[in-house]
């Protein structure tokens, strides 16, 4: 009895171990130029926090993104099933907090409507990210002023994101961070 009660408690402490120890993207920060022809150029930093050790690194970007990279490495761009790929050569496995900077454009990201409203719309946080985001944070710098507090509408919750706060706002960009 002793003895199943003792590989009862390992059992639930090594699940709640590999439950601690699960990588996440600890801060995913998008920083967005938008220019007055829609054009968007966007730098995201990435900070993740590998629990695992990795020998190999793809990095989601923005489906319709052109021109990425990420500095330092020599990646290449890959396209599959619609989405694009910063596949970064490492020359020894990485684990632990590992942060990345992503440089790419994407056309097309601004609409002005008959009201004069800018209405901005991109991807700023690619749906193939394989961990989870514990905090998200961009600011967005517009090509002409806007008076209105910016709404975050949301693929995820397909609604104003609940969770927004805008932290800073001037007459031609916002900050906000997401958690």
């Amino acid at each position: 009895m002793l003895r199943r009660i003792l590989l009862s408690l390992l059992a639930a402490l090594a699940l709640c171990t590999a439950a601690a120890a699960a990588s996440s993207i600890s801060e995913l920060t998008a920083d967005c130029a938008v220019s007055e022809d829609g054009t968007c150029s966007i730098t995201t930093t990435v900070v993740l926090q590998l629990e695992e050790s990795l020998s190999e690194l793809s990095l989601p970007v923005a489906q319709d993104a052109r021109d990425a990279a990420c500095r330092g490495y020599d990646a290449t761009v890959r396209k599959s099933d619609g989405f694009v790929w910063l596949d970064i050569p490492l020359t020894a496995p990485i684990t632990g907090q590992q942060t990345f900077t992503i440089t790419y454009t994407l056309d097309g990201t601004l609409a002005v409507q008959d009201d004069g409203t800018q209405l901005f719309s991109a991807e700023l946080l690619s749906s193939q990210w394989p961990y989870p985001v514990e905090q998200f944070q961009y600011l967005l710098s517009m090509p002409k002023d806007f008076t209105e507090t910016p709404v975050l509408l949301s693929g995820y919750y397909g609604e104003i994101a609940p969770n927004q706060v805008v932290t800073n706002q001037n007459t031609r960009s916002a900050a906000a961070v997401l958690t």
